[in-house]
């Protein structure tokens, strides 16, 4: 009886174990093919972000002049920088207001495996909280689509941030407002990269 369930019955055992896991395997290596890339390497590509910005002050636009006078602000700028391993970005938006540095938003850029997506979250101390995407549109642009919302309502806010090819210093920031049907386009700012925080 032990011979009957001897070498040949082992050998048809193994034969039929290996011919289970053979397309287990298999969908498991077309799985990880299909699968989403590493967040780290996704964010990878928005990494030219990574630094403080400024607008030009040799170009402001007249409504960022005024803006500016009217709140007693004397310069802004925004800082994104790299999270623990490379995980996430976050998000910095300043004022110097009469003086004084202040924090004036917060926020962070971070990959969402349920929507493919690159994430834009960011808390403002005027009372919006502002959720949306990033997405890389090519080499030189990225594209920020945001939803601020406040008590007195909530509009829609298409950035647009174009590098000149091969140069990383620089890239002109567009703006569009979408507030139901109406819709208000404004022309693009230069933004700079900053070595220090601004100088009074």
């Amino acid at each position: 009886m032990q011979d009957a369930i001897g070498p040949p019955f082992f050998r048809g055992l193994c034969l039929a174990i290996a011919l289970f896991i053979a397309p287990v395997a298999a969908k498991a290596q077309e799985a990880d093919a299909n699968a989403d890339p590493l967040q780290t390497d996704i964010l990878q590509s928005y990494e030219v972000l990574i630094g403080t910005w400024r607008p030009d002050p040799t170009s402001l636009p007249d409504a960022l002049r005024r803006w500016r006078t009217e709140n007693n602000i004397s310069e802004n700028w925004v800082e994104f920088s790299w999270g623990a391993d490379r995980q996430w970005m976050r998000f910095g938006d300043w004022q110097r207001k009469a003086g004084v540095d202040r924090h004036a938003g917060e926020g962070l850029v971070a990959y969402d495996p349920a929507s493919h997506r690159v994430m834009f979250t960011e808390h403002s101390i005027r009372g919006a909280a502002i959720v949306g995407t990033l997405e890389r549109i090519s080499p030189t642009e990225i594209v920020r689509d945001i939803v601020i919302s406040r008590t007195d309502g909530d509009w829609r806010q298409i950035d647009r941030w174009v590098w000149i090819a091969g140069d990383q210093t620089c890239f002109d920031w567009s703006t569009t407002y979408v507030n139901r049907s109406t819709r208000n386009e404004q022309p693009p700012t230069r933004w700079c990269r900053m070595t220090a925080a601004p100088a009074d």
